[in-house]
């Protein structure tokens, strides 16, 4: 729930657990969301979130059409060109497909499951938090879509001017199109990314006005996020 760690720096847990080649091998035929289950339940005390809320966290966040394919993650086989047309070896180059959610961005995959972590630790401790999110790209537009329909969660998307940054149309729309959600607020910011960064490291190091207007972030400084998309 806190995002940055007091100092500034980033929450780590203190400790990472271990997996045998045996117990990995054993998952091998699991699908996305089965593994993510198994990772999660590792990381995640079962008296502060269930298995079963965990289960259900999951069925929220891949099972309700967001994702265009049923696996949520597509593995493709790449075939070495270098070998024959008429060989029959199996392929040594596999592809990950991080793109199919609703944004299109591998932080979809992230995202959706950490705001539905959030939503429940929240209910659980009937909260409210706002998420303050500074993004050049896809950051934002996946922030928005994970806090949509969420009862405890609103997010406040930052971007920098196009004439100013990278951020093409498509990713500017698409952070914008939900600008109207009663819990979704988008402000375009003069200046480039990097000028984005000083109002949000000023905000996140000012401890008392953190906490009065119960703040947090998800960008990749939040620990959950390198969970899910390693």
């Amino acid at each position: 729930l806190k995002g940055w760690a007091d100092d500034g720096g980033m929450l780590m847990p203190s400790d990472l657990p271990s997996l045998t080649r045996a117990e990995i091998e054993a998952w091998r035929g699991c699908s996305y969301k089965e593994v993510c289950h198994k990772i999660l339940a590792m990381f995640t005390d079962a008296s502060v979130i269930s298995r079963g809320e965990l289960g259900d966290i999951l069925d929220g966040a891949f099972d309700d059409g967001a994702f265009d394919i049923d696996e949520v993650v597509r593995i493709k086989a790449v075939k070495d060109s270098s070998s024959s047309p008429s060989s029959s070896s199996s392929p040594s180059l596999h592809v990950a497909e991080l793109w199919h959610g609703p944004t299109l961005a591998f932080k979809d995959l992230s995202m959706r499951v950490l705001c539905g972590y959030m939503e429940k630790l929240l209910e659980k401790r009937n909260g409210r938090l706002n998420l303050l999110v500074g993004t050049s790209g896809d950051t934002g537009a996946s922030a928005i879509e994970g806090v949509i329909g969420k009862e405890r969660l609103s997010v406040t998307v930052l971007y920098p001017s196009p004439e100013f940054s990278s951020i093409t149309l498509e990713q500017e729309y698409e952070t914008v199109v939900h600008a109207k959600a009663e819990n979704v607020a988008v402000i375009c910011v003069e200046g480039n990314s990097d000028d984005l960064d000083v109002p949000m490291e000023a905000v996140f190091s000012d401890l008392e006005f953190k906490s009065r207007f119960s703040l947090t972030s998800v960008n990749s400084v939040n620990v959950f996020r390198v969970l899910m998309q390693t």
